[in-house]
């Protein structure tokens, strides 16, 4: 474990340290925010890498390493008040009793890395309680209120803790970095903030760039930040709106460290994947079906999750969603039936853009068949579009290279080939038209 975490050092630390810091040096030249230690020369280490990956940045930033750190928090926090306290009385927990309870949490990095209740990222690696973070990022899509505890560490190794609360409606969190070196006034940041955002980027050798932030502003996209910092430093701080956002988690995946995040076939049972909850690209048996796709093409992955909800009693029922990397949910299956399911990103209206086709299907003999739910995406929104039948045995996309594709399905009753094309706001069959009135709304 010792040498694991001393490799994870070397190898990731300039990457995600120095990625992080050649971007926020300019809001107060803390790097402290995202989980790096504040002693002087472990920040001109930092500095160094980012002149490194920027030697355009200005030297007004170049040289903010120099800063009274501990003053520069407090002022921060004033910063933070501003944007994010809230305006009425929340159910939240005390930051007192959340103190205590991260009080009880240990400071040894190998102990905390072996801790499934913990999210630990260790220099950019987030492959450490994985499962507790999907299951909180996830039921806050879905508005299921919960909390998690998330670990960073220090060059160090000295832990940098977050506490994160939903109520269903808004997050509260507190940030602990005592084990740092920080008193109590600068070792503690409490904010609130209605959205809490984790989007999914991909980088050049086909890893995967996390960014988990809190705003209050429901459109924010962390690329919207990044276009922020890079031209701040053009223009001045003083003729552009800094964006509403807060950010505490920066993880840098490699493709071979994200694929280890897949479950292992161990949990492949027949009674653990009909009870999955959980994103589909994460489970063996629907990942190569269901991957991560950017369809709204904003530059963020979205994601397939199956929801799987039980009251205990026999009694079951499963719905499906894409969660879309600008933080908007598309419902993709009411009380799914399937035991499979597929889906593809096709043009079916010839304009360019991805639709959502999401294919749920049985192949037992004994009862064949397939039903899909269609998203056209129009006006830079995803709507749904009824086919003229739902009884197929199968239904497949044909992807036509440089044209328009379409779905190829057969019926139950007479294994006829149905193939569909979308025309003119109408489900267009090989013999006929069909009115497309219960789901797009026409144009």
């Amino acid at each position: 474990m010792k040498q694991r975490l001393k490799s994870l050092k070397s190898n990731r630390l300039l990457i995600a340290a120095a990625f992080v810091a050649a971007i926020v040096i300019v809001i107060f030249g803390l790097f402290n925010s995202f989980g790096v230690s504040g002693k002087k020369e472990e920040l001109e280490a930092l500095t160094k890498s980012a002149k490194e990956l920027d030697k355009e940045f200005s030297d007004k930033y170049k040289s903010s390493q120099t800063i009274d750190i501990n003053a520069q928090r407090k002022q921060l926090y004033e910063w933070l008040k501003q944007l994010f306290w809230p305006e009425e009385d929340v159910s939240f927990k005390s930051k007192k009793d959340i103190i205590e309870i991260l009080e009880r949490y240990p400071s040894n990095s190998e102990e905390i890395i072996t801790r499934k209740d913990i999210f630990s990222v260790v220099f950019g690696s987030a492959q450490y309680g994985v499962e507790t973070f999907n299951t909180f990022v996830s039921n806050c899509r879905l508005g299921i209120p919960g909390t998690m505890v998330m670990a960073q560490f220090t060059t160090n190794l000295d832990p940098v803790y977050t506490y994160i609360e939903f109520d269903g409606a808004g997050y509260h969190i507190v940030e602990d970095k005592t084990r740092d070196g920080y008193d109590e006034d600068t070792g503690y940041v409490e904010i609130y903030g209605k959205y809490l955002k984790f989007e999914e980027y991909s980088d050049q050798e086909g890893g995967v760039i996390e960014y988990g932030y809190l705003t209050n502003d429901i459109k924010m996209t962390y690329s919207k930040v990044l276009n922020y910092y890079s031209t701040v430093d053009t223009v001045g701080p003083d003729n552009i709106k800094i964006p509403d956002f807060w950010q505490f988690y920066v993880g840098v995946i490699s493709k071979d460290d994200w694929e280890a995040r897949v479950l292992p076939p161990d949990r492949l049972s027949k009674e653990f994947t009909e009870e999955y909850n959980g994103y589909l690209d994460m489970h063996p048996s629907y990942r190569y079906d269901n991957p991560m796709v950017d369809y709204d093409k904003d530059g963020i992955y979205d994601r397939i999750f199956r929801q799987y909800i039980s009251d205990g009693l026999g009694r079951y029922r499963t719905n499906v969603f894409c969660f879309m990397g600008d933080g908007n949910n598309i419902q993709l299956a009411k009380d799914a039936w399937g035991e499979k399911y597929k889906t593809v990103a096709a043009d079916l209206n010839a304009d360019g853009n991805k639709d959502i086709v999401f294919i749920q299907y049985n192949d037992n003999p004994t009862d064949i068949r397939s039903e899909a739910s269609v998203f056209l995406y129009k006006r830079g929104n995803y709507v749904p579009s009824r086919l003229p039948s739902a009884d197929y045995s199968s239904i497949e996309v044909n992807k036509v290279e440089g044209g328009q594709d379409e779905l190829v399905c057969r019926e139950r009753e007479t294994e006829k080939e149905v193939r569909l094309k979308y025309v003119n706001n109408t489900w267009v069959t090989s013999e006929e038209g069909v009115s497309d009135e219960n789901g797009e709304v026409n144009d």
